[in-house]
């Protein structure tokens, strides 16, 4: 048997990109929280980073910082300015 799918919505570019490196430690970077607004969203990113200033010497943490809008994908705008202040960006999503 054979299935076939077919597309509507016309042609999509494909986009690739490779992994970032791995840090070797957390000691001495700067850590950016992004929570959506699912509940418990925040408090996760709050309990996390909590757990990471426990474990390593953070030079700062950038956040949480929420979704524009509400929606699952931030701004360009705050993409940017996370990736220019920090070295690890970690998201956390809530419910």
């Amino acid at each position: 048997m054979t299935l076939l799918t077919y597309d509507p919505t016309g042609v999509r570019e494909e986009q690739s990109s490779s992994l970032a490196p791995r840090l070797a430690t957390l000691d001495g970077k700067t850590v950016g929280m992004l929570h959506n607004f699912k509940n418990n969203a925040k408090e996760i990113a709050s309990a996390v980073t909590e757990l990471l200033q426990e474990r390593y010497a953070l030079r700062e943490v950038v956040g949480p910082v929420e979704v524009s809008g509400g929606v699952w994908i931030s701004s360009d705008e705050q993409l940017d300015e996370l990736s220019s202040r920090c070295d690890l960006v970690i998201v956390t999503l809530g419910d």
